[in-house]
């Protein structure tokens, strides 16, 4: 596994923030980024992620079997999807709770994850574009929740960029082919590339934060094909 470092850039400063990680060891990591767009009860919104992603650690802190782990998850944000949903339908006083963000659990060289609300995870390999994935989800009542999971292989060097907007609506099918041929031509990191390309064509509040997590594997154990 890799070791795993972090960036962040804020676009909405209005908005609440949660980051939360929990490392096992240095090749099981369990990660939470949230941001919460509605400030109406807020210290309410925060107690719950911050006790499901508790419950989450408790449950996997035992577990080392691949699949269990997945219906761990499965079932944890299936849980705390439930507790989302009685607590927004409690409170009249708010139309609907914006929520957008991701947990990711990082094990060995896999990866096993969720996205919530209006987010895109765009992975990149070996300096080109690899995957990428928006939240395809129907707009609830009155709270977002989690659905879209992603799950596969992480490798030393790939890049994962969160977005807090549908990239999808930024890029077409054509451009995202050609991504890889815009990116080449560009000086410095793929976070500011993509930062400077969805500014020219969104407002950038929109898209509410960008996250980059680097995956480096450990000087002492270089990673083998």
């Amino acid at each position: 596994m890799s070791h795993l470092h972090h960036s962040k850039n804020v676009y909405d400063k209005n908005n609440d923030f949660i980051h939360i990680e929990h490392k096992f060891s240095e090749d099981y990591v369990v990660l939470m980024d949230i941001a919460l767009l509605s400030d109406m009860f807020l210290d309410l919104q925060k107690d719950i992620f911050h006790e499901y992603f508790s419950l989450l650690v408790d449950r996997l802190e035992q577990e080392t079997d691949e699949k269990h782990i997945r219906r761990i998850i499965e079932h944890t944000l299936q849980e705390l999807n439930a507790k989302l949903t009685l607590f927004a339908d409690k409170i009249d006083k708010v139309d609907y709770f914006a929520i957008k963000g991701s947990i990711r659990v990082f094990r060995e060289n896999s990866l096993i994850g969720a996205l919530i609300g209006d987010t895109s995870m765009m992975i990149f390999r070996d300096n080109a574009l690899y995957y990428a994935v928006s939240n395809d989800y129907d707009n609830p009542e009155s709270i977002d929740l989690f659905s879209e999971f992603v799950e596969g292989e992480v490798l030393p060097g790939d890049e994962m960029i969160l977005v807090g907007y549908d990239i999808h609506t930024v890029f077409d099918k054509k451009e995202l082919k050609k991504f890889n041929e815009l990116y080449s031509l560009q000086n410095g990191n793929v976070m500011d590339f993509l930062e400077e390309i969805i500014g020219m064509r969104i407002d950038m509040s929109l898209a509410t934060y960008m996250i980059r997590t680097v995956c480096e594997a450990p000087k002492d154990k270089p990673y083998k094909k």
